[in-house]
């Protein structure tokens, strides 16, 4: 492996522990004005929304997207991105 693959995975880490460990399901519906969720299925995360939550550029959380898809950790979908194992 090389140095600047250590540092890349180092640095996606905080991108994949997002998606790895703080889900974030559909809204199926809403009742008294509160939505219902649905916690069987995993709504993609929009990289404008991860951005958001690590302080970082969009361009480099889409950069972080892109090297998790080629590792096979998560995939894209209409909408976003979500973990592969789903």
């Amino acid at each position: 492996m090389h140095l600047m693959d250590k540092a890349y995975m180092r640095y996606d880490e905080g991108v994949w522990r997002v998606l790895r460990d703080e889900p974030k399901f559909l809204q199926t519906g809403t009742q008294s004005d509160r939505p219902i969720y649905d916690r069987n299925i995993d709504a993609p995360f929009r990289p404008s929304e991860l951005s958001g939550r690590l302080k970082r550029f969009e361009w480099l959380v889409e950069g972080s997207l892109h090297r998790l898809e080629k590792r096979g950790k998560i995939k894209e979908v209409r909408g976003g991105w979500v973990r592969k194992d789903k």
